[in-house]
């Protein structure tokens, strides 16, 4: 979520934040595939490097999305899960090159709990999502 942080609107730093995950996977899918699908990053009991991203990710987004906001069923853990397996399958089908078509869907994915389908599909097609982020960086 620190993909940016000057802009003020929640959304829009969940939307940053996913985009900046799908730029990392296209520029370096061996260091993706080791965090995505290397299957001993995967035993939850060792302190996994992939379970540890997941809490991080999710964290990231439970302290930006309000909380009194999400669906009683969803959890920041299983929303980052679920993009994480969606970006997974793409790595290891050697689909890389088209994670930058599914953004929006993630973006939408991700915001869904807690703004609705119709808020959420609208934070998903704003045209200025991926432009917005040309100017974020982490730790900025």
């Amino acid at each position: 979520m620190q993909a940016c942080r000057e802009n003020d609107e929640w959304p829009a730093k969940v939307a940053a934040s996913i985009y900046a995950a799908l730029d990392f996977v296209a520029a370096d899918p061996a260091a993706a595939r080791v965090l995505t699908v290397d299957p001993r990053v995967h035993q939850r009991d060792s302190g996994s490097a992939y379970f540890g991203m997941i809490e991080r990710f999710a964290n990231l987004l439970d302290a930006v999305a309000p909380s009194d906001e999400r669906l009683p069923v969803s959890s920041d853990v299983a929303l980052v899960g679920g993009i994480a397996k969606v970006i997974g399958d793409h790595v290891r089908s050697a689909r890389v090159d088209r994670l930058g078509e599914i953004g929006p869907e993630l973006v939408q994915f991700a915001l869904l709990p807690y703004l609705g389908f119709a808020e959420a599909k609208r934070w998903a097609e704003r045209p200025t999502q991926r432009d917005s982020r040309a100017g974020c960086r982490s730790g900025r």
